[in-house]
């Protein structure tokens, strides 16, 4: 399989990077057509530390500052990741609108989703939903190989971009229909060629209004009035 940072970083533009937020949830990048978000690591996530050259970044340019993709510390990880959906989620992009989750409609087999997201159980009757910390009913990460592998449907979110983990799930689910959902997925075409079916995530229409509401700590529910559901197939 292609390395994942590699296929994405061929097609990233090298324009201007014109602004740069680190909020507590999620990390935004502006770019000249186009912003991005990346999940934030918690602060408390191995290899963690300050972002060396903080306060000069925006010099740098989308393609320089998507390299960061390869970084050891996941902050730098998650500015490279959002610079990377600025490139590609563009805001005059020809997409599908809707709510990645409904993706595969009504979909009466297996569904695996990688994450926790509301509403997953008044969309699907045959659900398994594995977590990091998981809740009652939701199983441990220890077992994703395993659930993923007997999967018809999965539904990956899209923080496994800057964990790193993301190359990996798609080959577990090779035998499923996969879909890619979250903020921070980036509408790259070249990603259905690792076998992935649906990318959605969100291209943001007010880049100044998702600044503020990155920086004040807004979560997915302060970014709807800003931006918009976007799915490719």
């Amino acid at each position: 399989m292609e390395n994942v940072s590699n296929l994405l970083l061929n097609g990233v533009s090298y324009g201007t990077a014109k602004r740069i937020v680190i909020g507590i949830n999620w990390t935004f990048v502006e770019g000249e057509h186009g912003c991005g978000l990346a999940q934030t690591p918690r602060r408390d996530t191995p290899g963690c530390r300050p972002v060396a050259e903080a306060g000069k970044l925006t010099r740098l340019g989308l393609g320089q500052l998507a390299l960061f993709v390869g970084s050891t510390n996941p902050m730098e990880v998650a500015i490279g990741m959002a610079a990377i959906n600025a490139s590609y989620n563009r805001f005059d992009l020809d997409v599908e609108h809707g709510n990645g989750l409904d993706v595969f409609g009504q979909a009466d087999q297996s569904v695996t989703v990688v994450g926790r997201f509301p509403g997953l159980e008044e969309r699907y009757s045959f659900l398994k939903i594995i977590e990091k910390e998981p809740c009652k009913g939701e199983y441990p990460e220890s077992m994703t190989k395993e659930i993923l592998q007997s999967s018809r449907y999965s539904i990956i979110t899209s923080s496994t971009f800057v964990n790193g983990t993301a190359e990996n799930l798609i080959s577990y689910a090779a035998n499923s229909q996969i879909a890619f959902v979250g903020p921070g997925t980036p509408l790259c075409p070249a990603l259905f060629k690792l076998g992935v079916n649906v990318l959605s995530g969100l291209i943001i229409d007010d880049p100044q209004a998702a600044s503020r509401v990155v920086a004040e700590g807004g979560a997915v529910q302060g970014l709807k009035d800003v931006a918009r559901y976007a799915n490719i197939r």
